[in-house]
């Protein structure tokens, strides 16, 4: 049996948004090294989706927290497609269900760690009407949230969530406030 081919990742120039790409690794070896991730806050109808990783060898956070979900855009991809397939691949959710919304790019610093740097575009992808339906062999768990018990569990520490995920609900509890309002600090 073949074993499975490894996925390569760009590494880019610097921390800006539209930083250049100035090599190629294996997806294993991004550890210190600044490459793009796609971040997806999942709404369906007024609550937050929050996923719980699958123990698995290949991600470095089993067993911890999401909002939403986040994939490693792969090289030469784009970080609209990057969302989608993660939608697809962690959720199970198809290109027509639902509404993918790009709302920001930003660069995150893991605060505990010099490993994790990434280039992020945030993504909303409203969801309404539909159970999800994640996929086991990603997430071991899920709930439907409002941002207020999102909130609570960080502030709390009653959930696990990575130092990057929680900068990435920072970042679009922003977003949500100047384009609407505050209703996602409930």
């Amino acid at each position: 049996m073949t074993p499975p081919l490894e996925e390569y990742v760009d590494i880019v120039a610097n921390d800006g948004i539209g930083a250049e790409v100035i090599g190629t690794v294996p997806r294993s070896q991004t550890n210190g090294k600044l490459h793009w991730t796609s971040h997806v806050i999942v709404k369906v109808g007024g609550l937050f989706l929050v996923t719980l990783r699958a123990q698995c060898n290949d991600k470095k956070y089993s067993g911890q927290w999401e909002i939403g979900i986040t994939e490693t855009v792969m090289s030469g991809e784009f970080r609209y497609a990057a969302a989608r397939r993660g939608l697809e691949e962690e959720l199970l959710i198809h290109r027509e269900q639902g509404q993918l919304r790009f709302l920001f790019n930003n660069f995150f610093r893991d605060p505990t760690t010099e490993r994790n740097k990434k280039n992020a575009a945030g993504f909303l992808h409203i969801h309404d009407g539909i159970t999800p339906r994640p996929n086991p062999e990603e997430i071991a768990d899920w709930k439907l949230l409002q941002a207020g018990e999102i909130n609570r569990g960080i502030d709390e520490r009653i959930m696990t969530f990575t130092a990057l995920n929680v900068s990435m609900w920072e970042m679009f509890k922003d977003y949500v406030k100047q384009e609407s309002g505050p209703y996602v600090r409930q």
